[in-house]
């Protein structure tokens, strides 16, 4: 279900905006001056689609609608009823509410820890003051979660982060997931009604903060990973997986050739000269492109065609069976090299001096063009290492068809790269097909894209 419009009421008692995302670029920029709310915004957006009434009931507003296609609206009323804050949440259709309105719990309260230690097998400490349900006993969450599931770590109250997948979980999220390894009681908190529950998982969810270049962990070392190294461990880990498949459907295609071969023999409807040919060196260059990103390894050498062949039923055959396999082969990594690619041209484009590659076993891998050797990725510059972990999330982390928002895109991005960069969310929507919501103060962002632009005005 696409999300088409956003207007929200009285944001901090003080402003009301309404915003139309764009529809046909599929990319939306924020613009204005600091304390309008634009970060805020994509905060409600994200806190409403991950189900987090907690947090959203948190922010000072009247009304907050989200429309979608179909002309269905979702209206959240944020209501004080004897001292607790409620929100009230309704679905309408062509202007008619449709279902009986969800209004969320007021059992809990609001309640502020400091350095809350929440673990049983290591010490976390929560520096920071946090938003707290007292209806929630995490230290028994975490127990009986991690039990069960021990790939998931509690990163934050209510917060839960998947190690495999690095993908965080809000606890409504964790219940509709693992609801089976979870006590009923707890469940209960979370309870939503069928048509809220559909709504919120019609839409994939990603938000892009302005700390992105460290990710939240629990290891016995830090509670923080470089993003760079921990994506360029990550891009092994998808090269490997990926070449395992190829492997696998490699195996099985020699596995029926024979057979196949035969068939193929005795049917003499085969492709002329030319199209073998042609196909070859199709094939060829896919090949070549695959070896560039550093998916296969330059082994098997060019086949050329030889005069001739079209007196030879047999050779036409056995190239035409070959031609076929080796795409069907190769096709396992279409997905993967697209993104690769344009990864890479991205990067090459703007870094000054170095040349950025991605090796199957190193991972991330950039040269000086000035010395010929390697720079460690602890040697990228702020602003470097910004521009590959955006571009990272975006080819490799955002599921097709999510609502992407980011905050401040401009953040340590030299001007030159800030004209450029919707040009390049442009090449990315072609490959991977998403929504982009984005809060900016940077006029370079926005370049000549002002059509894209909803302007926040103040009072």
């Amino acid at each position: 279900m696409e999300l088409t419009k956003l207007s929200v009421d009285k944001l901090f008692e003080s402003f009301s905006y309404t915003i139309n995302l764009n529809s046909k670029e599929k990319i939306t920029l924020l613009h204005g001056q600091n304390g309008l709310g634009k970060t805020v915004i994509l905060r409600m957006v994200q806190h409403f689609f991950d189900q987090n009434f907690i947090e959203l009931k948190s922010i000072q507003f009247d009304h907050f609608c989200l429309f979608f296609g179909n002309n269905i609206e979702i209206k959240i009323t944020r209501l004080i009823k004897n001292s607790e804050i409620q929100l009230r949440i309704e679905r309408y259709t062509n202007g008619k509410r449709t279902e009986d309105p969800f209004i969320t719990k007021d059992t809990h309260s609001q309640k502020r820890y400091r350095n809350i230690k929440y673990s049983h097998s290591q010490p976390y400490i929560f520096e920071i003051d946090e938003l707290f349900d007292e209806r929630i006993n995490y230290r028994e969450i975490e127990y009986i979660v991690q039990s069960a599931l021990p790939e998931l770590r509690l990163v934050g109250p209510g917060v839960w982060l998947d190690l495999k997948t690095r993908r965080e979980y809000t606890l409504p999220q964790l219940i509709e997931k693992f609801n089976k390894h979870l006590p009923k009681s707890l469940i209960d908190i979370f309870e939503f009604p069928k048509w809220l529950s559909e709504i919120t998982q019609s839409q994939k969810i990603r938000f892009i903060e302005t700390q992105r270049l460290l990710n939240r962990i629990k290891s016995e070392d830090s509670k923080y990973k470089s993003a760079v190294i921990e994506f360029s461990q990550a891009i092994i880990d998808t090269i490997k997986t990926t070449r395992a498949e190829a492997s696998d459907r490699a195996s099985k295609l020699d596995r029926t050739y024979p057979k196949r071969l035969l068939e193929k023999l005795s049917n003499k409807d085969n492709i002329n000269e030319s199209q073998i040919a042609d196909s070859l060196l199709v094939l060829e260059d896919k090949r070549k492109l695959l070896n560039g990103v550093g998916l296969i390894d330059a082994e098997e050498e060019y086949i050329q065609p030889y005069i001739g062949i079209q007196q030879n039923e047999i050779i036409k055959s056995v190239l035409e069976l070959y031609i076929t396999d080796s795409n069907e082969k190769l096709s396992v990594y279409d997905y993967l090299s697209k993104r690769i690619k344009l990864f890479l041209d991205i990067i090459n484009r703007r870094f000054l001096y170095k040349t950025f590659y991605i090796d199957k076993q190193l991972g991330f891998i950039f040269k000086s063009n000035i010395t010929k050797k390697d720079i460690p990725l602890s040697g990228l510059s702020s602003g470097e290492q910004h521009e590959l972990v955006l571009f990272y999330i975006l080819l490799f982390n955002t599921p097709k068809g999510s609502l992407l928002l980011i905050d401040e895109p401009e953040i340590s991005l030299h001007i030159s790269w800030q004209k450029h960069f919707i040009d390049d969310l442009k090449e990315v929507i072609k490959i991977n097909e998403m929504e982009i919501l984005i809060a900016t103060h940077s006029p370079d962002i926005i370049g000549n894209n002002w059509d894209l632009t909803v302007q926040l005005e103040g009072i």
